[in-house]
């Protein structure tokens, strides 16, 4: 039976965020909570974990996978910036808001669906910040197509059995998956719209 263990989504326990860092670098799946929806994470650079998530999750190996990331300093090290994407990383993160920017440094195609881009973002959640000291997977903790999880008990009854560690810090502050903004080409383009609605984006569409 999967570990659930409860923490302050303010002062998390500091042994349990490093158990749970340690898990995930070994390749273990863990649900966790984010400031949008609860999370499941591995390391991107695990292609067996990576796997293992695809097949959790029973999703299209061709999507591929946000990562999460605690800082922009770390974001920089993953993909390119341009003067625009580093001032509406400025303006929104930490926050709801996946910016997809071209790849700086290698990451397995199993994550980029076979791209030469990255969705990226830094969460607006002390659990989920702590968890992505290194960079993590940070994909919805549901089987795709299904509702993205608000609750803990929405992760567990979808992937529980399928799962290492579950992290539970309440209900999601947001409920709501993140806006998804393309900025990897000339013209950017909302792919999908959550917390952070398009009207508030506008000024960086055009």
């Amino acid at each position: 039976m999967v570990q659930i263990i409860k923490l302050d989504p303010n002062k998390p326990d500091k042994g349990v965020i490093q158990k749970a860092r340690a898990m995930i670098a070994a390749g273990k799946l863990v649900i966790f909570p984010t400031d949008t929806v609860y999370g499941l994470a591995t390391d991107p650079y695990n292609e067996e974990a990576v796997m293992r998530l695809i097949e959790a999750k029973r999703r299209d190996e061709a999507k591929g996978f946000p990562i999460l990331v605690a800082n922009l300093e770390l974001a920089k090290k993953l993909v390119k910036f341009s003067a625009k994407a580093l001032s509406i990383a400025s303006k929104y993160w930490p926050g709801a808001l996946t910016l997809v920017l071209p790849l700086k440094k290698a990451m397995p195609s199993i994550v980029t669906g076979d791209r030469q881009t990255l969705g990226i973002r830094v969460p607006d959640h002390p659990i989920a910040r702590q968890l992505a000291e290194i960079p993590i997977i940070g994909t919805s903790a549901n089987i795709s197509g299904r509702d993205s999880p608000v609750s803990v008990e929405d992760a567990i009854n979808q992937l529980g059995d399928l799962v290492d560690l579950v992290l539970d810090s309440g209900p999601s502050k947001e409920g709501i998956a993140s806006t998804i903004m393309d900025l990897s080409t000339k013209n950017p383009r909302i792919i999908r719209e959550g917390t952070i609605k398009r009207d508030q984006l506008l000024p960086y569409l055009r």
